[in-house]
């Protein structure tokens, strides 16, 4: 992850060239080239023998490194810089604000939870005090779900360093469901995690691009069109999201929580449907195909950059593939093909 995100880490050649001798010194690049095999081939994965040795805590040294280049280097979303951003909630943002939103007697009261509580984001360290002493979840419960269900959903912000995508994609391979091992088949290889279009994206286009006199604040900023990737074998669905971090729905610029439950819970219907059963249209506007279908090219459509619309466009969809869009209300001489 390091290496792939050199330009958002910006660390310096040197420091750049020894954590990467050190990796594989300790066996990590050997361990994540067997651990991302498409389908497993050797087993029960286990962990290098060296991990212990002097030199070998390269995340904490890659940490640490990051921090002293930016301050504000937030390891649940890479691509966050100084100024802290405020927040109600606080955590994980070291600026200042109120950072007691769930211990508001209002917000407790909304969520039905126990009054005059002290409530902690991710918990307190008193918690476990002796550490979490339950079986990884790939090695026990988890399995038993999927097989149970058939319709289990594991999502991965590819901006996490906490939990990076990679290191989940190697738990799951290491991991037996479904009478196999692993995933058959590399589940990143095509981006296809498509999230519905909306009228907001036409307006903060304009408005950026003309920058009209009078405009006013946005806030519905949910990403869309094609944003990570989705696959799903033997009844688990393994999700990427590009532009998330730790909190899919929580990170500044991926798809809202909306976004991403739609797409999926999408696929978790279909995948209760019989095999004969036609896919339902994707669409951000509408989900209905008219017989005269004909208004523009597939090519053109995947060009447009100020559509989806400004107000009365009607959009149609098959398969997760844009197909047309009519009725526009802005003059199409103005959007750039």
């Amino acid at each position: 992850m390091l290496n792939y995100y050199s330009n958002i880490f910006t660390l310096n050649e040197t420091f750049m060239t020894e954590i990467n001798n050190r990796s594989r010194a300790c066996g990590f690049e050997a361990f994540m080239e067997t651990a991302l095999t498409f389908p497993p081939s050797n087993g029960t994965l286990h962990l290098p023998s060296d991990t212990d040795k002097p030199g070998c805590d390269v995340y904490d040294d890659i940490l640490s490194a990051a921090i002293l280049v930016n301050p504000c280097f937030n390891l649940y979303h890479l691509t966050d810089y100084c100024p802290f951003l405020w927040s109600q909630l606080g955590f994980p943002s070291l600026a200042p604000g109120p950072n007691d939103y769930f211990n508001r007697s209002d917000v407790q009261a909304a969520l039905h939870a126990p009054a005059n509580t002290n409530y902690m984001v991710c918990g307190d360290p008193t918690l476990f005090p002796d550490g979490d002493q339950s079986p990884p979840s790939s090695f026990g419960p988890l399995p038993k779900v999927i097989d149970k269900t058939k319709n289990v959903l594991i999502g991965s912000g590819n901006l996490d360093f906490l939990l990076m995508t990679n290191g989940t994609l190697a738990a799951i391979q290491n991991m037996t469901w479904g009478g196999k091992q692993g995933f058959q088949t590399d589940p990143t290889a095509s981006l296809n995690f498509y999230v519905p279009y909306h009228q907001s994206l036409g307006e903060i286009i304009y408005e950026i691009e003309y920058q009209p006199a009078n405009t006013h604040p946005e806030t519905d900023t949910a990403g869309a069109g094609l944003l990570g990737t989705t696959h799903t074998e033997r009844g688990l669905t393994f999700s990427t999201v590009n532009g998330a971090g730790h909190g899919i729905s929580y990170s500044p610029l991926p798809p809202t929580l909306f976004g991403y439950v739609y797409t999926n819970l999408q696929s978790c219907c279909h995948s209760q449907k019989s095999h004969n059963t036609s896919p339902a249209p994707r669409t951000g506007i509408s989900s209905s195909c008219s017989a005269e279908s004909q208004v523009w090219n597939r090519g053109a459509i995947s060009r447009l950059r100020l559509a989806i619309s400004l107000g009365t466009a009607h959009c149609c969809a098959r398969g997760g593939e844009l197909l047309f869009c009519s009725g526009f209300t802005v003059d199409i001489a103005r959007v750039r093909m």
